[in-house]
């Protein structure tokens, strides 16, 4: 197996499986966590960008065009804080840079179905 399917495919390293992915530098923080002891690295929004994911075009670009800056950290939209592009927000008309906070007194896990909440 050439570096190529192995950086997609994954690889196995005494007897472990250590996911990888194209970039180095993935691969040198999975190859860290795995120095530290984890058993597995996952690298999720990286995979959001390839050809192989199911997500739409312009949100691929979007995660490729954003860097460090284009990251809104706001418990708005689920009452927990977490993690936005600013082009995502902007779309939905909210200005990403002015979002109110949500108030965690209004938070109720308890109503709703007993299925699992689809995103």
């Amino acid at each position: 197996m050439n570096r190529a399917q192995q950086n997609i495919a994954g690889f196995d390293r005494g007897g472990k499986l250590l996911p990888a992915w194209r970039g180095d530098e993935q691969l040198d923080a999975l190859l860290a966590a795995e120095a530290m002891g984890a058993d597995l690295g996952y690298i999720g929004s990286a995979f959001i960008a390839t050809r192989e994911a199911n997500a739409p075009d312009a949100y691929k670009q979007m995660i490729v065009d954003c860097a460090a800056d284009d990251i809104v950290y706001s418990n708005l939209f689920t009452g927990v804080l977490g993690n936005y592009l600013k082009p995502s927000v902007a779309a939905q008309g909210m200005d990403p840079d002015n979002l109110p906070e949500s108030d965690p007194s209004q938070m109720n896990f308890s109503s709703g179905s007993s299925k699992p909440k689809s995103w």
